[in-house]
């Protein structure tokens, strides 16, 4: 009741990973993500997704493997 919204929210047709190749493919140079003073274009950030799931797979780790991330906030 505070805040207004309502109990159940559709979910998404596309995952996150669908959604980033998708603007890489179709804006590929606009602004992505902003991270202290660099700016990455979704092209960039398609690429550096795309590397880090490949060192992901080379270490042997895949599909419904879990991983942790330690990420400042």
């Amino acid at each position: 009741t505070h805040y207004r919204s309502p109990h159940t929210l559709p979910l998404p047709s596309l995952t996150l990973l669908d959604a980033l190749e998708l603007h890489a493919s179709t804006i590929p140079e606009r602004p992505a993500l902003q991270y202290f003073d660099r700016t990455f274009s979704y092209a960039e950030l398609d690429d550096l997704a795309s590397r880090f799931a490949a060192c992901l797979a080379h270490r042997g780790i895949g599909p419904g493997d879990r991983i942790a991330l330690s990420l400042q906030n």
